[in-house]
Order: structure tokens, then sequence, then C-alpha cells
């Protein structure tokens, strides 16, 4: 992976990797999943920021996308997450049949930090 920060407005954060994914016996890299991710980020203001991160499975064919708005208050963050995916998602997770962020649609979340 790599990233740079670069010198537009308050600092245009853009970071990018790449990920290439094996399993068996033998590592042959016979079955594979690649898997690249791009991410920006800007901060509007000290307590709000904007990133957005893409996603692309380069076995599939599939892009995944997701846009985030954080606002940070003394004791709690505020996530409004918009999402654009594919329905059915084969992306490399912890928990296979884990459904968050498919197909379209908007979630806020709330953050307590004590």
């Amino acid at each position: 992976g790599a990233d740079y920060t670069f010198g537009v407005g308050n600092g245009l954060t853009v970071s990018f990797e790449h990920l290439l994914y094996t399993t068996g016996k033998q590592l042959d890299f016979r079955e594979t999943v690649n898997f690249s991710a791009l991410n920006l980020s800007y901060p509007l203001t000290l307590f709000d920021q904007v990133s957005a991160m893409l996603y692309y499975s380069w076995n599939d064919r599939q892009t995944y996308n997701l846009v985030n708005w954080q606002k940070q208050f003394n004791h709690f963050t505020f996530h409004l997450i918009g999402y654009w995916n594919p329905s059915s998602m084969n992306v490399p997770m912890p928990t296979a049949n884990s459904s968050r962020f498919q197909g379209k649609g908007l979630q806020l979340m709330v953050v307590w930090n004590y």
C-alpha cells in the first residue's frame, strides 16, 4: 500500500492498498482473490471530515463504494455513511455471512466517547 497527503486546502489524504489472498495446503496461488482499495480523506474543519472508500474486486469485477461524513463533539462522534454496493458482496471479511453495507443505503452511527 501507499499513502500521501496533498497540499490541497486542509490536506487531501489519498491511500491505496492491494490485497492478494490465497488459501490451500500449498502456497501455489492457483485460486487467489485480488482486491484493491482507495481511500480519500479530507478534513473540512477541526471537527468535520469527509472520506470516500472505493474497493474493487478484480475477480468479480465489482466496485464497492462508501462515503462518510464525520462530526465530532466533546463526548460524541456522528458518522453519516452512504454506500452503493452490489447486493451480494464477495469481500474478504472476518465473518462469512455478514450483510453489512450490501446494496444501497444510508446509515447513521453515534459513538459515545466517555
